[in-house]
């Protein structure tokens, strides 16, 4: 009797043994689903800080070209866009919170710190800047975020950045790593203990059905049923009817069966899920890896672009800076044309005025001869009264008579040619008048000429300050596109080998037969992982 209470007793605990094995296989496997979740999170979180870190490396890039650009063209859309960034957008500030949000370490912290502090530091001078491009120094302005200084902060700035990026990188591996192994262990160990299961429930039948005369039978019933179990085949029912004390075994041996289908049940959907999800995984990671190199490509092809578009405006801008050289030396000489034509003008208006004085003068002349004419008329009078002895004195009137006509002609003619001098003068000035005219529309039109070739350099120099922060804004897209790409490829990989192991899982529950899961159609396409 005490025999056969210590058999009951040793069965009863085989069977909670089993039981309590059971319970704890279930707790392993969603602990591997839980791991499997987490490993799924991990991977967004990594995407999304590095997000945010490029979001804050992108507010302080667009903070240095657009300070940069007010100082080298004034214009205050740059300065706008820059207190927006400063004061309204502030991706520095919201890319920080939200890392901080989803977790960093105390290294990666102080690598934010860091960058934070050199880009703070940067504010006064790029304020001290813009006051100086707004007071019109822009070469002083161009010094200070051109300077030494400035660039070397922003090399640090950037180097801090890529170490930042690679910390997270490594981080996330190592933790991606941890928890894949963590979770082969776990189901490792969910197999081991289905084993154990297994073998008590072999060991508490066989030690059962060792009590009664029906042994044979029993055990015969057992090993097929284990048989069946071995070769994988959970779906059958115990239809043998156990009397006596072996019922207890029949029940156990059911509930186990039962256990193990229910379990590998859920480990046959949850393996389905998993290796969708890991292949959907697979296939997005190898898209958006084709996708930014895709980008890499149009990115490369845009910057050859704008580099060509740059190079043409910097030539241009050259050649209208040598329009503008040669306007302004045709203006200097239109305006000494005009200063030598009105030096003309006066010259002849002088010749007009002395033609007036010389015609008076000859007028003059003329009045004397004709006046000496009849006062040698006179004389010629008296000396034809005076007889024999004013003949000679009649000798010199005629003479002087004569001398007076010929000055009379000769006034006649020098005043006939005053006159043709002073009507040439006359339309030589109505004619200088006019060329002087032209002079000035012609020095009026070099001087709007030069006003415009100005304006289109100073629109060629603006231009080629806009593409030069246009490049630097692609290169560093660029920049962000190729690390998105090496990130890509590198959870592509991961994937791949998550869905490669998930495959082998399904490979091994496709060995069992079991209710409420149809048999798995294997691919040979995936490769077994070893």
């Amino acid at each position: 009797m005490n025999g056969s209470i210590n058999k009951s007793t040793t069965a009863v605990a085989l069977t909670t043994l089993s039981i309590l094995l059971v319970i704890a296989t279930i707790i392993s496997f969603m602990n591997v689903v839980s791991i499997n979740a987490n490993i799924d999170k991990l991977n967004v979180d990594r995407f999304d800080l590095a997000f945010n870190a490029n979001k804050f490396m992108n507010g302080s890039a667009l903070l240095t070209n657009e300070v940069r650009a007010y100082a080298a063209t004034g214009n205050r859309i740059h300065y706008d866009g820059y207190m927006h960034e400063l004061d309204v957008a502030k991706n520095r500030d919201i890319g920080v919170a939200r890392m901080q949000e989803i977790g960093i370490t105390s290294d990666e912290q102080a690598k934010i710190d860091a960058m934070s502090a050199l880009s703070n530091n940067l504010v006064p001078l790029e304020v001290e800047a813009m006051e100086l491009a707004a007071e019109h120094r822009r070469d002083e302005a161009l010094e200070a975020v051109y300077g030494d200084y400035y660039h070397t902060t922003i090399t640090q700035i950037r180097a801090l950045k890529d170490e930042f990026l690679e910390m997270l990188d490594q981080r996330a591996h190592k933790t991606v790593d941890d928890m894949i192994a963590v979770s082969e262990r776990a189901e490792r160990l969910t197999f081991v203990f289905i084993s154990i299961v297994v073998l008590l429930q072999i060991l508490n039948a066989l030690f059962a059905l060792f009590q009664t005369s029906q042994l044979k039978k029993y055990i015969g019933d057992i090993s097929q049923k284990l048989r069946q179990m071995s070769e994988g085949n959970m779906s059958f029912l115990i239809d043998l009817d156990y009397v006596g004390e072996f019922a207890p075994i029949k029940a156990s041996l059911q509930k186990t069966l039962d256990a193990l289908n229910d379990t590998i049940s859920h480990i046959c959907s949850a393996s389905q899920q998993v290796s969708g999800a890991s292949r959907q995984l697979s296939d997005d990671a190898q898209s958006l890896a084709n996708g930014s190199a895709d980008q890499t490509t149009a990115i490369e092809s845009l910057s050859a672009s704008i580099s060509d578009v740059r190079e043409k405006t910097n030539r241009s801008s050259d050649v209208a800076k040598e329009a503008t050289g040669l306007s302004n030396r045709i203006m200097t000489n239109a305006v000494k044309g005009s200063e030598r034509m009105d030096d003309m003008m006066k010259a002849v208006m002088d010749i007009n005025d002395a033609s007036h004085q010389v015609g008076d003068v000859i007028k003059a002349i003329d009045d004397v001869a004709f006046q000496t004419n009849i006062l040698a008329l006179n004389a010629a009078v008296e000396a034809a009264r005076a007889g024999q002895h004013g003949r000679g004195f009649a000798v010199v009137a005629e003479e002087v008579r004569n001398l007076a006509v010929k000055s009379s002609e000769a006034a006649k003619s020098s005043g006939e040619l005053i006159r043709n001098t002073m009507e040439k003068a006359t339309l030589g000035m109505n004619i200088a008048k006019e060329t002087a005219a032209s002079l000035k529309e012609i020095v009026d039109s070099v001087e709007h000429n030069n006003k415009m070739v100005e304006q289109i350099a100073l629109a060629s120099d603006e231009q080629s300050v806009t593409i030069g922060n246009i490049y630097a804004g692609i290169d560093q897209v660029a920049h962000v596109i190729q690390r998105n790409s090496e990130t890509s490829q590198r959870s592509a990989a991961t994937a791949e080998q998550m869905s490669s192991q998930s495959f082998e899982l399904e490979r091994l529950v496709g060995g069992f037969s079991i209710r409420g899961c149809s048999p798995l159609e294997m691919d040979a396409s995936i490769p077994y992982a070893n």
